[in-house]
C-alpha cells in the first residue's frame, strides 16, 4: 500500500469522533429557496467544542441518490467535523425512483441555500461554506454546483 495514503487513514474507530460531537435534527430547505425542492431532514453535526463562525461542509450522502440516508452518513460527518473543525450540515435529499431527478439536486440546492439565509443562527461562517458528497451523493453535488454556475452564484460556495 502506497504510504502516503496509508497514513491518510484514520487508525481511529469512527465512534471516537461520534462521541466528540453533538448531532441535532433539523428541518430545511423547501420551495421558498427553490422552486420544486422540498422541505427535508438535515443534521446539523458540529464538534463539542465547535467555535462561533466556523466553516461549514454541506453533505450530500452516498447510495447512488436511490437508497443510503443522511443519518447512516452522520459517523463519516463527524470525522469532517472534528478533523475540519468544521460544521457538517449532512442533508436528507429526496431519492429516486420515488422522486424523479432533478429532484435531489433541487432539494440539495434549496438546503444550500437555506444554510446560507440562515448562517449566522447556525454560527457558520458565510463566507467559508463549501458542498461535498460521495457515491450519489457526489451527483447532487455536481448538480447544485451546476445550478450555482448556471445562476452566476458560484461565489457562494468556497472553503
Amino acid at each position: 500500500m502506497n504510504v502516503l495514503y496509508e497514513k491518510m487513514i484514520p487508525k481511529e474507530p469512527l465512534e471516537k469522533f461520534t462521541s466528540l460531537c453533538n448531532v441535532q435534527d433539523l428541518l430545511i430547505g423547501g420551495p421558498s429557496f427553490h422552486q420544486g425542492a422540498a422541505i427535508v431532514k438535515a443534521y446539523d453535526v458540529r464538534a463539542n467544542d465547535a467555535a462561533q463562525a466556523s466553516p461549514c461542509l454541506v453533505n450530500f450522502h452516498g447510495g447512488a441518490a436511490i437508497g443510503g440516508t443522511a443519518e447512516q452518513a452522520n459517523p463519516f460527518c463527524a470525522r469532517y467535523a472534528v478533523m475540519c473543525k468544521a460544521v457538517v450540515i449532512n442533508v436528507e435529499y429526496r431519492l429516486a425512483p420515488e422522486h424523479k431527478a432533478p429532484a435531489g439536486i433541487d432539494d440539495g440546492y434549496a438546503a444550500l441555500k437555506w444554510v446560507i439565509a440562515n448562517a449566522e443562527d447556525l454560527g457558520i461562517d458565510p463566507t467559508r461554506i463549501a458542498i461535498i458528497g460521495e457515491s450519489g451523493g457526489g451527483y447532487i453535488t455536481a448538480g447544485v454546483a451546476m445550478r450555482l454556475a448556471e445562476r452566476r452564484e458560484g461565489g457562494l460556495v468556497r472553503f
